[in-house]
């Protein structure tokens, strides 16, 4: 029984040492217009998983998620392919501009990484806006 106690509490020791990883997508909104993000899911299509809105200026994360399995993204390809089904983006209270940029598409995406931790990046600039 002491066995067993040991090897729970060593195990219990490993593990709440090991480093946590972290994977973000985030998107960068470097436009004169505060835009909408609506994030569909891939397991269930057509259903809004995450609707964030991002100001003039400002980024933010449309998903993320923390493991202890290892990195959550480990390339590029992976900034689009990974639990999303599309991403959707909208200009608050202008139904006259659209975004040309199309963060469905994986050439639209930085990836990084640092040890363990993983983020994808996209940036919105106002060349990016244009008419409906």
């Amino acid at each position: 029984m002491k066995n067993i106690s040991k090897i729970i509490l060593f195990t219990m020791l490993l593990y709440s040492c090991s480093h946590l990883s972290e994977g973000e997508k985030i998107i960068q909104n470097k436009s004169a217009k505060d835009i909408k993000v609506k994030v569909l899911k891939k397991q269930y299509k057509n259903e809004v998983g995450n609707s964030v809105v991002i100001m003039s200026g400002r980024e933010g994360s449309i998903w993320k998620l923390v493991s202890k399995s290892g990195p959550i993204f480990r390339n590029k390809e992976e900034c689009v392919d990974t639990f999303i089904d599309s991403i959707i983006i909208e200009i608050v209270g202008d139904t006259q501009l659209k975004i040309s940029k199309n963060l469905n598409n994986r050439n639209n995406w930085t990836f990084s990484k640092s040890e363990l931790d993983t983020e994808c990046r996209a940036i919105i600039y106002d060349s990016d806006i244009i008419p409906k």
